[in-house]
């Protein structure tokens, strides 16, 4: 299992909301992107969204999880964050819409 930073840029309840608001994000541990992305889509889904579409648009891969648990998990999260993770990792990805591919980034994203 690995594990990622999954973030969904703005959240509803801030005081500016909307996507130019601090992100939400979660600590998701899964098998892979696909499904850490699955994972925060239903949990984003479930919070208020009039102001920022419920998905995840940033997943980064940060390690690896060396538990004997092999199911996949939120393990913290939500917490509201502004860009404290756009850097030093070496594989994220990030997409705008829920039907569009995930593209891999590098540097800041």
């Amino acid at each position: 299992m690995k594990l990622y930073i999954v973030r969904q840029w703005g959240n509803n309840d801030s005081e500016f909301g909307g996507n130019d608001s601090y992100g939400s994000s979660l600590l998701i541990r899964a098998h892979d992107r696909d499904e850490a992305a699955k994972c925060a889509d239903e949990v984003f889904s479930a919070l208020p969204h009039e102001r920022v579409m419920p998905m995840a648009n940033v997943v980064i891969e940060i390690g690896s999880d060396c538990g004997d648990c092999n199911a996949p998990r939120v393990l913290l999260g939500p917490v509201l964050v502004h860009g404290a993770f756009e850097y030093g990792y070496s594989t994220a990805w990030n997409r705008s819409h829920p039907s569009d591919p995930w593209v891999e980034v590098k540097g800041r994203f």
